[in-house]
């Protein structure tokens, strides 16, 4: 049996949904998934199987699932197919390898796909053979093959990737009939500082309407000057300077979708908004100095005061993006007709994919071997590396870090146990397992 702390109970018929970030599990030879529920022989008996079933789904995008053909035709649970709940666990083994870890196993062949990223699991108390049953215990998910995300074709770019809210305030709607793909990826090409985008690549967000946004594949990162850049429909009424035709938003940033900080801005001068820069379509929209929009930079948010708890947050990386409409500050022309922000494109100009490369060893540059001490002794030598993230077997990210850096000590900190390390070297990614002896 496992310790209560390092399991969640379903209860009878409850489910949970878990998604894989930062990497998704891909179709390798034999299982690529594996379940660790609190499984146990009553007293070391292998006869006597305590166990609490569940019945497993796969899904590419989270939109369509697709059921792991389950087989209970024989009384032996041990011998049942693709069922959650029915092997114990082996915690003192390598947990991505199937042949001593104990758990329950899945091929996402058979399910006729080749990259997982969500794992539906849903108690099935209709199979329990326990009448001490009360619900599936989940304790882990484990991927078995694996990659991250921009390896195995899940494209990773600098726009959003969802829209996970929109709220239509007064005046607005105009462009929902191609929400939210209108608003999901770069500007339109065809915006000019005097020629506004088209009606079918912006949504009017209305009088103090709003929307927030969602970077999945790559979250934009605290680099070097300005970090995003949001593009609305400004444009300078025949070409005179002095006409600009503009809707201003308020922006407001999220690293966990819980806590948004909202950019300072001047109600006079509008700086700290976006809708006030035209748009140059035809320009790169991850270069501020020649894409036109309205760029920000996380450093802001480093030097405000935040009430306790949230003075913890440091906004090194967001994936949320919260535009609100702000037309009562709108001071431009024609302001008294406007019908709100109109929002064309969001695009990180720092993201994750652009830090990796940035930081990068110089071609001619040989990396230096860092090697691995726990307790006083070498356990492992990870080799060089650009960045190395280390995971726990539940998939959290524990440590991360780039190679100038001198927190090595943090492996100290952890718990004895395996892990998971992805090395990322001059564009190879290597991973290595960890195992922790307290």
């Amino acid at each position: 049996s496992q310790n209560p702390e390092e399991i969640f109970s379903l209860g009878p018929y409850g489910a949970i949904l878990l998604a894989f970030t930062d990497n998704v599990v891909v179709d390798g030879p034999g299982p690529d998934l594996t379940v660790f529920e609190n499984a146990f022989f009553v007293g070391n008996d292998s006869s006597v199987l305590f166990g609490e079933p569940a019945i497993v789904f796969g899904s590419e995008d989270g939109v369509i699932f697709y059921q792991f053909p389950i087989d209970t035709s024989g009384p032996d649970p041990l011998k049942w197919h693709n069922v959650a709940g029915v092997h114990p666990t082996d915690g003192n083994k390598d947990p991505t390898d199937p042949s001593v870890s104990g758990g329950d196993h899945f091929d996402i062949h058979e399910i006729g796909i080749d990259t997982l990223r969500y794992v539906l699991i849903a108690d099935a108390f209709f199979l329990n053979w326990n009448p001490m049953a009360t619900g599936f215990d989940l304790d882990a998910v484990v991927a078995i093959h694996w990659a991250p995300s921009e390896v195995k074709g899940l494209k990773s770019d600098p726009w959003p990737d969802k829209s996970l809210h929109i709220a239509i305030g007064e005046h607005g709607g105009a462009g929902m009939g191609n929400f939210p793909q209108n608003v999901l990826g770069p500007p339109d090409p065809m915006a000019r500082d005097t020629l506004p985008a088209r009606p079918s690549e912006t949504v009017t967000l209305g009088h103090n309407g709003f929307v927030f946004l969602e970077f999945e594949d790559d979250r934009i990162m605290n680099g070097p000057g300005y970090d995003f850049n949001i593009f609305e429909n400004a444009f300078f009424l025949n070409a005179d300077p002095d006409s600009l035709v503009a809707e201003p938003g308020m922006v407001a940033v999220s690293s966990d979708g819980f806590f948004y900080a909202l950019f300072p801005f001047d109600t006079l001068t509008l700086e700290g908004l976006a809708g006030i820069t035209p748009t140059n379509g035809d320009q790169d929209p991850q270069n501020p100095s020649v894409s036109g929009g309205d760029p920000f930079d996380l450093d802001v948010l480093g030097s405000l005061n935040f009430p306790s708890p949230f003075d913890a947050y440091t906004f090194q990386s967001v994936r949320y993006v919260m535009v609100r409409d702000a037309h009562q500050f709108n001071r431009f022309l024609y302001h008294e007709n406007a019908d709100g922000f109109d929002l064309d494109a969001v695009v990180s100009v720092n993201d994750e994919s652009d830090i990796r490369e940035k930081r990068r060893l110089p071609p001619n540059e040989s990396p230096t071997e860092y090697l691995l001490f726990l307790n006083g002794e070498e356990s492992l030598q990870l080799g060089g590396f650009d960045r190395l993230d280390v995971f726990s077997v539940a998939g959290r990210r524990v440590i991360s870090f780039y190679r100038d850096v001198d927190e090595l000590h943090l492996f100290t900190n952890l718990k004895g146990g395996y892990y998971f390390a992805i090395l990322w070297n001059k564009g190879r990614i290597v991973k290595r397992r960890l195992l922790v002896v307290k």
